[in-house]
């Protein structure tokens, strides 16, 4: 059912399987948390009264800039409206978005995510070079680098 992709690290080229990598389903799981927490953030720099148009927004990005499934994109909202919920405003209010000890820990995070999906590639990827060309001729792959959907 599914497609091979072709995955673009630091300008080497990685064939990767439908199927899901040994470690894949523990990192999708991180990066849905990493996405509720990154959402949150965004919202957190919007007006009260500008975030539910914010937060629609922002939950199509999530299925058209990450491929998140629609339900999954409505997990990560709900997510981060709880989020919201946790926070305490009122001191969030006087620093600017971009200071902000959350906002610097999801990037962090992000950062963490991104070479942890890069080390998975390499482990289970197989490399594409000219070889490979010769060996799968009608391999279309869909090019795709995941680093952009950490940076939405």
């Amino acid at each position: 059912m599914g497609a091979y992709i072709s995955v673009d690290i630091d300008g080497e080229q990685f064939r990767l399987s439908p199927h899901e990598m040994p470690g894949e389903i523990e990192w999708r799981i991180d990066f849905i948390h990493w996405l509720v927490a990154r959402t949150a953030c965004q919202l957190l720099a919007q007006p009260r009264d500008e975030r539910i148009a914010a937060l629609v927004a922002l939950e199509r990005d999530l299925i058209r800039k990450t491929n998140l499934h629609p339900i999954e994109a409505q997990v990560v909202a709900e997510g981060a409206l709880l989020t919201l919920g946790d926070i305490d405003e009122e001191k969030t209010w006087l620093a600017k978005p971009d200071e902000l000890q959350l906002d610097v820990d999801v990037k962090r995070e992000g950062d963490v995510l991104l070479s942890r999906y890069r080390s998975l590639i390499r482990q289970y990827g197989r490399r594409k070079g000219p070889e490979s060309a010769g060996m799968n001729p009608d391999a279309r792959p869909t090019d795709w680098n995941w680093s952009q959907f950490l940076d939405w």
